[in-house]
C-alpha cells in the first residue's frame, strides 16, 4: 500500500505576525528619525542666517579681455626665445624649434640604442 504525503494545512501564523510587527516597528522608527532630522523650521532659519552673512561673489570686470591677455602671455612663452638662467646656460626656445630639434635627434638616438 502506498502512502501519499502532503503538506499540512496549518502555517506558522505567529511567525508571520512577528515579522509583520517587526517591519511595522522598523518603518515607524525610520519615519520618526527622518521627521526629526529633516524638520523644516531649523533648516529654513539656518539658510536665512547663512544668506545674510555670505559675501557677494567677486566677478571679473572684463572676462574676454582677461582671457585674451592670458592667451597672449602663454603664446609668448611658446613662441619667443628667453634666458631662463644665464649661469646655467638654460634658455627657453619656441616650441616649433624644439620639436624640430627633437625630430632631428630621434633617428640618431634610435640607431645608437640598437647597437
Amino acid at each position: 500500500m502506498i502512502e501519499h504525503q502532503h503538506e499540512h494545512a496549518a502555517f506558522a501564523s505567529r511567525r508571520i505576525l512577528y515579522v509583520g510587527a517587526a517591519l511595522l516597528a522598523s518603518l515607524s522608527l525610520i519615519a520618526g528619525a527622518m521627521l526629526l532630522t529633516f524638520r523644516q523650521p531649523h533648516s529654513a532659519q539656518r539658510n536665512a542666517a547663512i544668506s545674510e552673512t555670505a559675501p557677494q561673489p567677486r566677478l571679473q570686470d572684463e572676462p574676454a579681455g582677461d582671457l585674451a591677455a592670458y592667451d597672449a602671455e602663454k603664446r609668448a612663452l611658446l613662441t619667443n626665445y628667453r634666458w631662463i638662467d644665464r649661469n646655467q646656460r638654460t634658455v627657453r626656445i619656441p616650441i616649433d624649434r624644439a620639436m624640430d630639434i627633437v625630430a632631428q635627434r630621434q633617428p640618431r638616438d634610435i640607431a645608437a640604442q640598437r647597437r
